[in-house]
């Protein structure tokens, strides 16, 4: 009986994600086949072109064992994969945030299902033959180059108004932005909140003066040195629309200017490991 296979595919931020993934696809079905070539591509999210020498792991998982690794050449580079298993690829280059896909099993009326997730784009095609696989998989992963001054959107990390509790969602955003702080462990950002533009200035400066601080005491409740967290707030001086004092917005439009951002004072990139280093731990 052929295995059934469903490729679901969602944007990742380990921040990734900061950015939102282009060109996602639509939901759809794979039928059975018994060995996969995957074959990922990495491309630099500020120019879309390919990205090479980027160091990628093949993790199975739910071990999280290192089972290969690659490094990209014109931007891609290559893995064999069981279906059968369940895998994490993750991607690591100096000066880059890091991103991954995962390739896991689901089950949905006791029927097997193969997702992955995480992707920017996912292609599928069958093939044959006694030195071809069974089914080529092409995944492409869009990273983030990290410099000094550039500042990256958290991209949910938003308020009620007059209020400046973390929601939920937000913890959820400021995850990544930990998970980037813990990538390089040199990093100092300013952590940088912003309020739409109802109430005075002086109640919107204190507002966001406190949002940030929110996000600052989270952070560190995580175990990110204060030294490294700059927060400061805004107020509503930086507005990302037409919003300002005297113009009719809705709630919708208002909510964009709530937000929270984060902007690299100093940092030096991380070497990535050997893969020899990782399948040791």
């Amino acid at each position: 009986m052929n295995k059934h296979i469903i490729l679901i595919i969602s944007s990742l931020w380990i921040m990734s994600n900061i950015a939102n993934a282009q060109g996602m696809e639509t939901e759809k079905i794979i039928h059975g086949h018994h060995n996969f070539e995957l074959t990922v591509e990495v491309f630099k999210k500020e120019t879309n072109r390919p990205l090479d020498d980027v160091l990628l792991y093949l993790y199975e998982m739910p071990s999280y064992q290192l089972v290969s690794s690659a490094i990209t050449s014109k931007g891609v580079a290559s893995f064999f994969i069981d279906p059968l298993k369940e895998y994490t690829v993750e991607t690591c280059k100096r000066l880059y945030i890091k991103g991954g896909i995962n390739l896991f099993n689901c089950y949905d009326n006791a029927q097997d299902l193969f997702c992955v997730n995480g992707a920017s784009t996912v292609n599928f095609m069958s093939g044959g033959g006694s030195d071809k696989p069974n089914a080529f998989l092409r995944a492409s992963i869009g990273l983030d180059s990290v410099a000094v001054g550039k500042t990256f959107k958290l991209e949910n990390v938003y308020y009620d108004l007059d209020k400046w509790k973390l929601r939920r969602s937000s913890k959820r955003e400021l995850d990544k932005l930990y998970s980037i702080l813990m990538q390089f462990p040199t990093m100092r950002v300013e952590l940088a909140s912003h309020t739409d533009s109802r109430g005075s200035h002086n109640y919107n400066d204190k507002l966001s003066n406190n949002r940030a601080n929110s996000c600052y005491e989270y952070l560190i409740s995580k175990g990110i040195d204060a030294s490294r967290i700059m927060p400061k707030g805004y107020g509503e001086t930086v507005l990302v629309n037409e919003c300002a004092d005297g113009t009719k917005c809705g709630e919708s439009a208002h909510q964009l200017n709530r937000r929270t951002e984060f902007t690299v004072l100093s940092f030096e990139g991380e070497e990535c490991p050997a893969p020899q280093q990782l399948s040791q731990r």
